[in-house]
Parts: structure tokens; sequence; C-alpha cells
């Protein structure tokens, strides 16, 4: 043990002495290894009703070490190893939440739900949950989805997604994909606007997205990352790709519409 501080104040001096790119660096992979941990901690959570003040403690921790990271991207030009472990703490996140059986929130199963009746050719727009006759389109694990006396306030991509998939886990896998290549498209805006890609790091280890997404299965992912690829269209100068991105964003969710109005 004597032999081995030495030699780790020795590293970390010689990191120190030729610039602060690789504490930054270490720092990062510090704080990747820390967010995860929280996050297994909230994935292994049973019953979230019940542990909500350990949830919300666990939350408000990461959002520290958040923090801590967009400061860092911020304040120091960093080099192709620090962007690695951003991209590698992004995936690893992800990963560590998905295989969650409690979520915070529970429209996703309004999601299968939505699904469900239009597989048996009904209308999502009319029909809700608590129509007379519709019990059997419940899903017995969770037999009370959101809006129960409403029909859906889905957009129409939304509703032809929920139709493609059948299970939970297969909507939080998607939305996770989805999740994942807005990640992409904005590093291809970073990299368009000349911005360091390192900024990615702003969005792909904010908590709230990866609960949103990769936690809960919330499809507001595909809305973004159409919505993502309309802005990388219209930096690059091709507005017509931009505006159908744009529209399909908004046939998905209709926040993008707040976009077009004017400032």
């Amino acid at each position: 043990m004597g032999e081995i501080v030495p030699v780790l104040r020795g590293y970390i001096q010689g990191l120190r002495t030729r610039s602060p790119r690789g504490i930054v660096t270490l720092g990062l992979a510090v704080l990747a290894a820390g967010l995860t941990g929280i996050f297994r901690c909230v994935e292994r959570q049973q019953d979230l009703d019940a542990r909500m003040p350990e949830f919300i403690g666990l939350i408000l921790l990461a959002g520290i070490l958040y923090v801590i990271g967009v400061f860092w991207v911020e304040r120091y030009r960093l080099g192709t190893a620090a962007l690695l472990v951003i991209l590698a703490g992004t995936i690893l996140f992800r990963v560590t939440l998905l295989p969650s059986r409690s979520t915070p929130s529970d429209d996703v199963y309004r999601y299968q739900w939505d699904g469900r009746a239009q597989r048996a050719h009904l209308n999502p727009y009319v029909v809700f949950p608590n129509s007379p006759g519709l019990d059997w389109l419940q899903n017995p694990e969770h037999p009370e989805p959101p809006a129960e006396e409403s029909p859906t306030i889905y957009p129409p991509l939304s509703e032809l997604t929920y139709r493609l998939i059948e299970t939970v886990p297969g909507y939080k896998r998607v939305s996770t994909i989805l999740d994942l290549a807005s990640v992409a498209v904005l590093m291809l805006l970073l990299a368009a606007m000349k911005q360091p890609l390192h900024r990615v790091l702003a969005y792909a280890w904010n908590p709230t997205v990866l609960i949103s997404f990769a936690m809960s299965g919330h499809f507001d992912s595909l809305s973004i990352v159409t919505l993502l690829t309309a802005l990388f269209f219209l930096v690059t100068n091709r507005p017509a790709l931009s505006m159908g991105a744009l529209a399909l964003s908004f046939l998905s969710k209709f926040f993008p519409v707040c976009s077009c109005l004017p400032s």
C-alpha cells in the first residue's frame, strides 16, 4: 500500500503539470462511475411509491454530479479521451436503468392500451379504457392506465408507433434507442455549428432524460429526435428536409409547435 500511494500521487501530479485536460477527463470518469452506481440503486427500487424519498434523494445526488460534469465540459477544452468517457457513460447509464420494473410514471401503460386498441381495429381517438365492453383490453398487471375516461391525446405518429409495440419493456427499449439517436443527431448539430462535441453531455447525462426514457419509456424521445433532425437540416441549409422533420416531430408530440412561434 505504501508503494501505491506515491505512484498515484505522481500520476496525478503529472496530469496537473501537463494540462487540466487529463485531470478533468479522469474526473469525468469518476463522475460516470458515481452516476452508474446511483442509477443502479434507482433501478433496484421495487416500489417507487413506497420509497419516493429515497428515489428523490438519489436523483438529487445524480443532479449534483451532472451539474459538475456540465461545468467541466463548458469550462475546459477537452480531447478525444474525454469524449469517449462521455459516450461510454451515455450508453452505460441507459443500459443500467432499462431493466427497472418500477417507474415514476405510468404513461407507458396508456401507450400500451392505445396500441392494443388499434390492433383490435378500434379508434383510440374515440374509445377509452373505461369504455363499456373493453375490459379485455386492459393489462392485468396494471389495469388502470392514465385518463381512463378520456380518448387519447397523443398525435398520430406516436399512435402508429404504439400500435407496433406490445410490451412495456419494448416501449422502454424503443424509447431508449430514439433517445440515443437524439444524442447522435445532437453531436452532428454541434459539429455543424462548430461547437465542442463534449457539450452533448448536457443532454446525454441529464438525469431527467435518463429517468424519462430508459426507466419510464416516455415517447417524447420520438419528437425530440425529429426536432433535432429538423434543426440540423436547418443549420445545414436544407429547408425542405427541415420542414419535413419538423412536421414529423409535431405529429409525434404537440410541443414542437412552440419552435414555430415568433420570438
